[in-house]
């Protein structure tokens, strides 16, 4: 295992962690996909990102749509942010296909780079998850400010 796969392993059980601790609904829902298309990924590539990797493509397409899912439905903004990176990380597929001389490891760096902020955005959305699930403090008759 190479070092960039053991930072991947840890960034991911950290934002998966901190998310099945300290998240809401929206947060479960992103880790469990972050997840399932981490352990995914794998499984689909067919080779060393020679060619465009279709399999790959279709797996970060479809953790696009469930980041969008959960960017429409939620009231935080972090998942926002996390679709963004997303998506810069899946045009580059688009990129490979339209241009397919493209460097093999500069295409596998490319799509490997952009998940890594999308964990980081929904590690601070996890983090930041109990103070938006609370409701607002009341404020009391003599405390009205002017």
């Amino acid at each position: 295992m190479t070092n960039f796969q053991l930072l991947w392993n840890a960034t991911l059980v950290l934002s998966v962690g901190v998310a099945a601790l300290r998240g809401g609904r929206p947060e479960w829902a992103v880790a469990v996909a972050c997840l399932l298309a981490s352990l995914a990924t794998p499984l689909v590539q067919l080779g060393r990102y020679e060619q465009t990797e279709i399999g790959v493509m279709l797996v970060d397409l479809t953790l696009l749509a469930v980041l969008a899912g959960v960017a429409l439905t939620s009231n935080r903004f972090w998942p926002l942010w996390a679709l963004g990176f997303h998506a810069v990380g899946a045009t580059i597929h688009l990129a490979r296909m339209a241009q397919p001389m493209i460097v093999p490891t500069a295409y596998a760096n490319a799509a490997a780079f952009w998940s890594y902020p999308v964990l980081l955005a929904l590690l601070f959305g996890s983090w930041n998850a109990k103070k938006l699930d609370q409701p607002p403090p009341r404020r009391s008759q003599f405390n009205r400010g002017i």
